[in-house]
């Protein structure tokens, strides 16, 4: 039968199959059950969640890097950012960015010193509840897979997409803090243009959609001012009638007189 987990990671194409405000589901071959990629495992830069659906697309293959695994529960978390996406290439080889983000991503133990799993993930997107809860499970095959909608307080998932190179961000919110910059003496060598291409395609995808917005925008304002000018020219004829009907009423019965 299918694996039931996949080897913590390892890397695979994968097919995005769901997306939601807080990231994707992904489907992994050979696997029944699907992962969870979290927005903020898409991209090193900040990612606005209005703006995933013109990154990723339901049906598209990835290259994506199994970051946690659950036995417990069952489930498992996804990163795209660190896996070129040309040739499926580990951008991560040391894992040292996928056990960063599962450290700032673990709650504190709990009172009573049990230590929680990895895939048990804070997400602040929905007010500090966890994934891997009844409402916010990573994984469920045949069963609703997202979040309730008007779960948490509603925030959403804010994040945007600074440009490479700096320069203002192309949208702002009140998100969650960017993630910190890798611990210091780690050479990630040829993988940091990999990256970089990852972000000018990323950086592509969005500025290519606030040209479609405002594209659509100039044409509706064209449109509204062409109807606005056709009510005002026809306005003016049916007053400029309306008159000449009054002064031809107005001759025809001088004459009468």
């Amino acid at each position: 039968g299918d694996a039931a987990l996949p080897e913590l990671y390892s890397i695979h194409r994968g097919q995005i199959m769901k997306l939601e405000t807080f990231g994707a589901f992904v489907s992994l071959p050979g696997l029944r059950k699907q992962g969870l990629l979290h927005i903020s495992q898409v991209s090193n830069q900040r990612i606005e969640a209005d703006d995933l659906k013109d990154i990723l697309a339901v049906g598209e293959d990835v290259f994506v890097k199994v970051t946690s695994v659950d036995e417990e529960t069952q489930k498992y978390s996804l990163a795209l950012k660190c896996v070129s996406q040309s040739d499926g290439r580990d951008l991560d080889p040391t894992h040292s960015e996928a056990l960063a983000d599962a450290d700032r991503r673990r709650p504190p133990p709990s009172s009573s010193g049990a230590r929680e799993s990895l895939a048990a993930l804070q997400v602040p997107e929905y007010a500090g509840k966890q994934l891997g809860s009844a409402e916010y499970a990573l994984v469920s095959d045949g069963e609703d897979d997202g979040p309730r909608r008007g779960g948490g307080d509603g925030r959403g998932g804010a994040y945007k997409l600074k440009p490479i190179g700096g320069g203002p961000a192309l949208s702002a919110s009140g998100g969650p803090p960017p993630p910190p910059p890798l611990p210091s003496g780690i050479d990630l060598g040829a993988g940091d243009k990999d990256r970089q291409q990852l972000q000018v395609e990323l950086a592509a995808r969005l500025l290519a959609k606030a040209e479609r917005k405002k594209s659509k925008k100039d044409k509706k304002d064209k449109k509204h001012k062409k109807e606005k000018h056709k009510k005002s020219k026809d306005k003016k004829e049916k007053h400029k009638k309306s008159k000449d009907k009054k002064e031809k009423k107005a001759k025809k019965e001088k004459r009468d007189n």
